[in-house]
């Protein structure tokens, strides 16, 4: 299959209705690893593939394996934790990266992240909140499990 990487390096942007639905199928396929007691450690565009019409995640815990990534490629929380704030926190930078081209991370010093909905045409104030949440620095602010990040997007 394809990954979101491979689109994202060629400056594709995806609309709302896409990144929305895509959120979904991580969140729910999150909310199933981590109620199997894993951890995915390494969701970023590169491990998003779309094969026949069908979403895959792929390569499961190889995230423990991944140190020293710039910026521009690393999608783990600052606290860089294996553990199931990082997956949510990194499924959200995911989000964020494919509606809006940025990459959350890279960013200007001293300047909050901007909403989605100024950065990209369509994305309602909902949206903008929970990725805002997601992605927030302090990790006890944040969505507590991909059950209730697939509740915010329904």
């Amino acid at each position: 299959g394809k990954t979101f990487a491979e689109a994202l390096k060629l400056g594709r942007r995806m609309p709302f209705a896409q990144v929305h639905g895509l959120g979904r199928v991580l969140a729910q396929t999150l909310s199933f690893v981590h109620g199997k007691g894993l951890v995915h450690g390494g969701v970023q565009p590169s491990n998003v593939m779309v094969a026949n019409g069908v979403v895959k995640l792929a390569d499961l815990g190889l995230g423990r394996l991944a140190h020293g990534l710039p910026a521009g490629e690393d999608y783990r929380a600052p606290e860089r934790q294996l553990d199931v704030a990082g997956d949510l926190y990194a499924l959200a930078a995911v989000m964020y990266h494919l509606l809006t081209g940025a990459h959350p991370k890279v960013q200007p010093q001293g300047v909050g992240l901007p909403l989605p909905s100024s950065l990209a045409a369509g994305v309602p104030e909902a949206l903008d909140k929970l990725l805002l949440r997601c992605l927030h620095p302090r990790p006890e602010l944040r969505f507590a499990s991909a059950e209730e990040i697939l509740a915010d997007l329904k």
